[in-house]
């Protein structure tokens, strides 16, 4: 068969479509529409929203928290013993005394003068008077053994007394002795020469007293407590002086000048015999005596 002659029985049609090459135009002019079209879209976005950073990292939303672990139950506290007791109770006394230290004022110290030359500030202010005070206190009659002056007692000078002890016996020369040395006692009242006192004034209620032809006399001159008492010949010294100071109506105390201390007897005997000393003058019975004329 010839060409021909298939053609005009059945003619050519043409295929329907796109040749391949209009194929491959499109497609590329569809890809550039699409392309303009992101970019248009992508400049509008960037307008709108103000040129936000872009660089802005995305806000991460907060992670749930997990449930707070359950609370454990507190532990039982063991019981204090007796002595953690003991030692807090100490504890606290010892602060509370802190306290009390703190809170109290301070005292300034008081700065005393040294002894030896406390000591030397006194000789030296008293050197000059102290003779002419010794001397004054010993002449001046005190009241009741108080240091306080009394009025002029009225005793006769060269008068003879007896001296009546509290015990009630009078005060005695042993034996009778006109011996220097003799001892002093109290003995029973019997009215005999060896009791009777021959009163001398010295001036201001000082007087020495004369018996069995001496005097009454601090043997030695003796200042001690317990010092004894004597007959020794007179010799008108502060050691046979005797001041004689009133404690009530009717009773008064001797006392010695040169010691300052009482006529007194011996442990406060009632006793007949019992020897006669000087002591601290102190009112009691064994130093109040009675003065009796005789």
């Amino acid at each position: 068969m010839r060409f021909s002659d298939a053609y005009t029985r059945k003619p050519a049609v043409a295929r329907r479509g796109l040749t391949p090459g209009r194929r491959v135009f499109t497609s590329i002019g569809a890809a550039l529409c699409v392309t303009l079209l992101a970019c248009s879209v992508w400049l509008v976005a960037g307008i709108v929203t103000g040129g936000e950073d872009q660089n802005a990292e995305p806000v991460a939303l907060p992670a749930p928290s997990s449930p707070p672990p359950a609370a454990k139950e507190p532990e039982p506290r063991p019981q204090p013993t007796r002595q953690e007791e003991a030692d807090d109770e100490a504890d606290d006394e010892a602060e509370e005394e802190e306290e009390e230290r703190q809170e109290e004022p301070r005292q300034e110290p008081v700065v005393q003068q040294p002894p030896a030359q406390l000591a030397q500030d006194e000789e030296e202010s008293g050197d000059e008077d102290e003779p002419e005070q010794e001397e004054e206190q010993r002449n001046e009659p005190r009241s009741q053994g108080t240091g306080q002056r009394s009025r002029t007692l009225s005793f006769q000078d060269g008068g003879v007394y007896r001296l009546i002890n509290a015990s009630g016996h009078c005060l005695d020369v042993k034996n009778g002795s006109r011996d220097p040395g003799t001892e002093v006692m109290q003995w029973t009242c019997n009215g005999q020469f060896p009791q009777d006192w021959e009163f001398e004034a010295r001036g201001g209620n000082v007087y020495t007293l004369h018996s069995s032809g001496n005097c009454l006399d601090v043997a030695n001159s003796t200042r001690e407590i317990g010092g004894d008492l004597r007959m020794w010949p007179c010799n008108g010294t502060t050691a046979q002086q005797w001041r004689i100071e009133p404690l009530s109506d009717g009773v008064y105390q001797l006392v010695a000048v040169v010691s300052d201390l009482c006529l007194d007897v011996d442990h406060s005997s009632t006793e007949p015999g019992t020897q006669v000393w000087q002591w601290t003058c102190n009112g009691t019975a064994a130093q109040q005596w009675r003065i009796e004329p005789h």
